[in-house]
């Protein structure tokens, strides 16, 4: 068996990383992307933490990054999960190592929600996700009622993990954390403070 290595994700790599993005973009079943961006776009677009990738017998075999669903500080522990396993090294449970790894580092980080969206028909993904304990939530429905999804052929299923550690808050609750917190930031926030 090759040896296994995972670790954070360097600028170097984006030469490996974004052939496996392009593998995954012509399944048709792990993204609605239907090009690879240039890197700076995808670096602007992924948080600088978090962002790992797997290596069997020292070949780039995988990765895996965050992308904050919003901007505001309400929302600085919730990302969406991006991950992908270059077609040669599929079925082989790097990618049930790489995504467990990055719950690890993410709630090391002090995310406390994780969500992906899987397409229906990508049964891999919707395995792997709820084998690493993510749960399938409720469908979402938009304004007038019908599922959300780019393409009205797809269905899309919404996979989200919480972190063992999260604290449920009360509204005043989150007032007083919202202080405590927002005391050792440099930015006074007022109720929509965005992260920079």
């Amino acid at each position: 068996m090759d040896k296994i290595i995972i670790r954070p994700m360097t600028p170097e790599d984006w030469g490996a990383v974004s052939r496996i993005y392009v593998e995954g973009i012509a399944t048709e079943y792990a993204t609605f992307q239907t090009e690879c961006p240039p890197y700076t776009a995808w670096d602007a677009s992924h948080t600088k933490e978090c962002r790992l990738v797997i290596l069997s017998g020292g070949v780039l075999a995988g990765w895996c990054a965050l992308h904050r669903v919003d901007p505001r500080w309400c929302y600085r522990g919730v990302a969406e999960v991006s991950i992908y396993v270059g077609e040669q090294f599929r079925g082989h449970g790097l990618g049930f190592q790489l995504l467990s790894a990055l719950c690890a580092a993410a709630e090391k980080a002090g995310y406390w929600t994780l969500q992906s969206t899987v397409l229906q028909d990508n049964t891999a993904s919707r395995a792997l996700h709820a084998k690493c304990g993510f749960r399938l939530a409720p469908p979402q429905t938009n304004r007038r009622g019908s599922k959300s999804c780019n393409q009205p052929h797809r269905t899309q299923n919404y996979f989200y993990l919480q972190s063992g550690k999260i604290r449920r808050f009360s509204r005043s609750a989150f007032f007083t954390t919202y202080k405590a917190e927002g005391a050792a930031a440099t930015k006074k926030c007022s109720g929509s403070c965005y992260l920079q």
